[in-house]
């Protein structure tokens, strides 16, 4: 008996240690952070800190890493985020390994104080997004790997409403990346009053050397009235958008234009006379939009006849194909029409069927009861 209550003391001790000894774990991998040793890593002579295979995963908080130390490797673990605060008394590091983690993000500024670093290699981790201020501090890195992360292809997939946009990341050392993130569509260019392009940030570029206004891949989607383009723009640039039509007023004023590139859009109407009235216009860039096939295919607005428009520009002959506007406007009339008619006079017959379904219930209900 005595045996038995000893085995039952014993067992609930360990049960205690575990219990501690885990909630040590997840304290020291959270707010608290764990000390470097705590992990089984090895500091050297010449201040590197080795951490790489040591089982780290979660979050973590290394928070007594050595002001002096030079390198540290944090490579080949289970890492998915780093607590920000890891580096900020390491000022004086030069490299750090945290590739092969499983990495998703950095916190915006986890970098800032590494002044000194001058390589950093996050490869092979799930990065799939970065915070605007991810890379803030790190003015001397002259090397950063970031290859086999889901930011660096071109292939990543975005969700509906979004669109990948590739991106050059500049350092202050020279040092540049191309990362792929997923942006939102901008669809908020209101049809009479317009939009600016600061109401897209990052969306556009003016050159004022080459008086270049560039919004290539800028995610505007659907029919767009641009109220911003400046007055001596000469060459205007909108590829690789999701535009499906151009508001005549987006020229009223570009006196000056002699390019406009328009290419790689959803363009399924193009005023003629927003070429008739840029007079010095040379050059037009129409390149994969439906507008340039004579069949409806792609086209998500037009139902009827697609009419031929020919122009010519500098000798150079350009056509595409607009979906007739007299059906349109005929359609859209008769639309209005039939919504008149219901909001004056025959709300009976938009009702009947409800009508219907509750002298159906009353005959049931009736039937029911009384019979």
């Amino acid at each position: 008996m005595i045996t038995l209550m000893k085995n039952k003391y014993v067992f609930f001790f360990y049960i205690i240690i575990l219990i501690i000894s885990s909630t040590k774990l997840v304290a020291y991998g959270n707010n608290l952070g764990f000390g470097y040793s705590d992990y089984g890593c090895t500091l050297s002579v010449d201040r590197k800190l080795y951490c790489n295979r040591k089982g780290l995963k979660g979050l973590i908080y290394i928070n007594d890493l050595p002001e002096d130390l030079e390198h540290l490797y944090l490579n080949d673990n289970n890492i998915t985020s780093i607590q920000k605060e890891t580096f900020d008394k390491s000022k004086k590091l030069r490299r750090l390994y945290l590739n092969n983690n499983k990495i998703l993000n950095f916190q915006a500024k986890t970098f800032q104080y590494l002044e000194n670093l001058l390589l950093l290699d996050i490869s092979n981790n799930k990065i799939n997004t970065l915070e605007r201020n991810a890379f803030s501090g790190l003015i001397s890195v002259v090397e950063i790997n970031v290859d086999q992360n889901p930011i660096t292809s071109p292939m990543k997939k975005c969700y509906s409403n979004t669109f990948l946009k590739q991106k050059l990341l500049s350092f202050e050392s020279g040092s540049k990346i191309t990362i792929y993130i997923c942006e939102q569509k901008f669809t908020q260019c209101h049809e009479k009053t317009g939009c600016k392009h600061s109401d897209n940030p990052d969306s556009c570029i003016f050159d004022q050397i080459t008086k270049t206004f560039d919004c290539t891949g800028g995610g505007y989607s659907g029919k767009i009235y641009l109220t911003s383009i400046p007055d001596r723009t000469n060459s205007l640039i909108l590829k690789n958008n999701f535009i499906t039509e151009l508001n005549p007023k987006t020229f009223q004023y570009l006196d000056n234009l002699y390019a406009l590139d328009i290419s790689n859009n959803l363009l399924e109407f193009l005023d003629k006379d927003i070429v008739y009235k840029l007079t010095k216009l040379k050059t037009l860039s129409l390149a994969n939009n439906p507008i340039l096939s004579d069949t409806k295919e792609n086209r998500t607005s037009c139902k009827h006849n697609l009419n031929l428009v020919e122009i010519s520009i500098e000798s150079k002959k350009y056509k595409w194909y607009n979906c007739d506007e007299t059906y349109n406007n005929i359609e859209e009339d008769n639309s209005k029409k039939e919504l008149d008619q219901l909001s004056s006079g025959s709300s009976v017959y938009y009702c009947s069927d409800d009508v219907n379904k509750y002298i159906v219930l009353i005959y049931v209900f009736i039937n029911i009861f009384i019979f």
